[in-house]
């Protein structure tokens, strides 16, 4: 499962990706999805995708872009894949 964690500073961004294999009871930390956000920023909404028995592509949206992270080793480690969607700043529309 991914979701959002709190960042060292005690407020919402970090995301992790995390494991139960006893149905919920229990879960275990597998791995933090990227660097720690600085304060003025957040990482948040996971949204992810298998593309083999082992490999996992994931978006995570950030305040002014998206960045993608691929795990080849079902979750445990994380690369950084790239930043390629900006997003439009809060309040603002985007015109097409």
């Amino acid at each position: 499962m991914f979701l959002t964690a709190a960042k060292s500073n005690g407020r919402e961004g970090r995301v992790i990706a995390v494991r139960t294999t006893d149905g919920g009871r229990t879960w275990r930390l597998l791995a933090f999805i990227g660097e720690e956000p600085p304060a003025d920023d957040f990482a948040i909404m996971p949204s992810s995708v298998r593309l083999g028995p082992k490999s996992i592509l994931t978006a995570i949206r950030h305040r002014r872009f998206i960045e993608t992270f691929r795990s080849g080793d079902d979750g445990e480690n994380w690369r950084l894949l790239g930043r390629p969607v900006p997003t439009p700043a809060a309040g603002t529309r985007r015109v097409s």
